[in-house]
């Protein structure tokens, strides 16, 4: 492009910033990260790309009893531990299980914590408005798309028909929430319900309550539903835990299709070394031969649940971490290469570094490193070092 065309260019995006603000245009030129927030599984970050990808919306829907709103509590719970997080419930279905939730991760004492109860569905989407455009919430979790239930459906008597109530109402809320959104950073959480469409010859029957708006607004789109039970003990023992499947059918963020398998236990939720665990052996570094576990010479024990408590114990703790980082280098290799040309570039904000738990990053001036989290990972070449303070995005 010729230097007039850029020049001409270059005043109407200052005019459009002056008239609707700066934020509003973006410098394409600067990469552009998505900041997630982070989540304990492995499993669950894995189909998300990451980690729960801030100012987003994301839907997660399935049969009943599937593990829609455990999964959504983990990880409410996991943000706060983690991020020390704003938390809102909007319990449409008025159901929320305070016990359940604590079991689960949730710090229900705090005032970073809200279960709201909406009466309608209206009232629940101003409420959700609010809620977003006042900056201070990250994460609000709708709990669900099929329990709102438009104002003039509430009111009528029963048997009588209302066409496409709902749907009209997901499709305002949809348009008017998706900028404000992504401009307050808070994460917007939908679980949704199936049901299935009558007479359907060709394709899938299965289809979600609210119609269409949510699956084209939202940036990620999770099927969670139960595949199985376990049983302790495994012959005729009392049923302990669900085995949880989660195909990612649709991903803005991340590669999509990512599908996987955990187990999600009643009396504790997700269990993490399983979980890294079963990825072990996928990806060999663990052995199993019949029913016995072994990392390299170390024999974890007979039985699954012998191996996850072998490796929860204190003498394992270094096997269970390299185990970990083993796995983690193949499910999230998100470090590319970019040049850092001086320290005073990253001083600047000219390199973005999104800070992760670090107190300082050391960085080598002209020199290549890996960066992604924020963490540098690998210097290229040795020269002078010099340490800069931690730079939040």
């Amino acid at each position: 492009m010729d230097a007039d065309k850029l020049k001409a260019l270059d005043g109407v995006y200052k005019d459009i910033g002056k008239e609707y603000g700066k934020s509003i245009v973006i410098d394409a030129k600067k990469e552009q990260h998505i900041p997630r927030y982070q989540i304990e599984s492995p499993s669950l970050r894995y189909t998300m790309g990451g980690g729960l990808p801030k100012g987003r919306i994301i839907e997660f829907f399935g049969p009943p009893s599937g593990g829609k709103s455990s999964i959504s509590t983990i990880i409410a719970g996991n943000i706060q531990k983690f991020h020390d997080a704003y938390v809102v419930y909007l319990d449409i279905e008025h159901a929320f299980d305070y016990d359940y939730a604590k079991i689960l991760g949730i710090n229900t004492s705090t005032e970073q914590f809200q279960v709201i109860e909406p009466d309608w569905g209206e009232q629940a989407m101003n409420i959700l408005q609010k809620l977003v455009e006042s900056q201070a919430v990250n994460l609000i979790i709708v709990d669900s798309v099929a329990a709102l239930v438009p104002k003039i459906e509430l009111d009528s008597e029963m048997g009588k028909q209302h066409m496409a109530l709902q749907a009209r109402l997901m499709s305002q809320a949809m348009r008017k929430l998706t900028a404000i959104v992504k401009k307050s950073g808070t994460t917007l959480l939908f679980i949704n319900q199936t049901r299935m469409k009558i007479g359907v010859v060709f394709g899938s029957p299965v289809t979600t309550t609210g119609g269409e708006a949510l699956k084209f607004y939202s940036s990620i789109r999770q099927n969670i539903s139960r595949i199985g039970y376990i049983k302790d003990p495994p012959e005729n023992g009392e049923v302990v835990a669900s085995r949880i499947r989660i195909k990612c059918v649709k991903n803005k963020t991340a590669p999509p299709m990512r599908e996987i398998e955990f187990d999600l236990y009643y009396d504790r939720g997700i269990d993490i070394t399983g979980e890294y665990l079963d990825f072990g052996i996928t990806y060999g570094f663990v052995d199993k031969a019949g029913t016995w576990y072994s990392i390299d010479d170390n024999r974890l024990g007979q039985g699954k649940k012998k191996a996850i408590a072998t490796l929860n114990g204190g003498n394992f703790k270094e096997i269970l971490a390299q185990l970990k980082k083993d796995v983690d280098s193949i499910l999230f290799p998100p470090y590319t290469e970019k040049d850092v040309s001086s320290v005073d570039d990253i001083e600047q904000g000219n390199i973005d570094i999104v800070g992760a738990n670090v107190d300082e990053i050391i960085v080598v001036e002209n020199a290549k490193v890996k960066t992604g989290d924020g963490v540098v990972r690998e210097v290229k070449k040795k020269r002078e070092v010099k340490k800069v303070r931690q730079i939040k995005k």
